[in-house]
């Protein structure tokens, strides 16, 4: 990974790692309704505005929007309804976790099917193994029971992790054949997803608005930053480094989180959770580790994208 690249994924994971907090603070005055079509309208926002500066304009074509389309089905619609399905069924939190970090190794199975592993090399897999392995160590899944292991709504939402893998093939594709951009996909993304949901506002985003200094700052770090800008960077990354290499920031994710929370709450963090939090950083290490396989835009060997 160069320079770049890596201050790029240490930015993603910064970003999404402290989501929570940011969101804890809007949610004191809007509905989960009102907070998402908030965020995603500041973040469309903030990418219409970079798309301005930069002189770049939106896709045009029903072909190109048709894949944006896809995308956004892919990406958001279907891994939000089911993760909220496997949520539902009272699936434990370290067990949901798990599954919303196990996006990579399920990257690593698409590439497998599609036969392109081998243009990955050894590192980057053998990384992304150690650092799920980390998770597995951080969150303790064993500890819910087996009788919670093996459930629908650990299916549904692993589903929903496989889902948001193949988003990331489709994005690496999209850019490799040059219909979009990173800052043109992200601009799509977002303007997309301002209209699917507004569509949810009748169903819960009618209540009265609690607007203090506090909710109006969450709401604004969360659109710019940790929604607008972090997928723009998250885009490029996916352009830049591979699907595979970008989607180990899923690992970093909940370091960053319990490490703020610590800083933050003061919670306390077990000899377990320490080891595990190491490994994974060991993992996604030897992940970045140079190797002598081309960059992923050089490769011709990838699966045509459906038309």
């Amino acid at each position: 990974m160069s320079v770049g690249g890596m201050l790029r994924f240490g930015a993603v994971g910064l970003m999404w790692g402290s989501s929570m907090f940011w969101i804890m603070l809007a949610l004191q005055g809007l509905s989960t309704v009102q907070f998402s079509f908030a965020r995603i309208v500041v973040a469309a926002t903030t990418l219409s505005v970079a798309l301005a500066v930069c002189g770049v304009a939106l896709p045009k074509g029903a072909r190109v929007w048709g894949h944006l389309l896809v995308l956004a089905v892919l990406s958001h619609l279907l891994p939000v309804i089911l993760l909220e399905i496997g949520d539902a069924t009272g699936s434990d939190s370290g067990l949901v976790s798990v599954l919303n970090a196990s996006v990579p190794l399920c990257v690593l199975v698409l590439l497998l099917l599609a036969g392109r592993v081998r243009g990955l090399g050894v590192r980057l897999p053998a990384g992304l193994v150690v650092g799920f392995a980390g998770v597995l160590l951080l969150f303790a899944p064993w500890e819910a029971g087996a009788e919670r292991l093996f459930t629908w709504g650990m299916l549904v939402s692993l589903a929903g992790a496989l889902f948001y893998g193949l988003s990331m093939l489709y994005m690496e594709r999209l850019m490799a054949e040059g219909l979009l951009t990173p800052l043109t996909l992200a601009a799509g993304q977002a303007l997309l997803g301002v209209g699917w949901i507004g569509l949810a506002l009748p169903w819960g985003g009618m209540e009265t608005l609690q607007l203090s200094p506090a909710v109006i700052l969450g709401v604004t770090v969360t659109g710019v930053l940790n929604t607008g800008l972090v997928y723009w960077l998250f885009v490029r990354l996916v352009r830049d480094e591979g699907a595979a290499m970008a989607s180990s920031v899923m690992y970093v994710v909940p370091v960053v989180l319990i490490l703020l929370s610590v800083v933050i709450l003061g919670q306390e963090i077990s000899g377990r959770e320490w080891t595990g939090m190491l490994v994974i950083l060991a993992g996604v290490c030897f992940a970045w580790w140079p190797s002598r396989t081309r960059r992923p835009a050089e490769r011709r060997d990838t699966a045509p994208v459906p038309r």
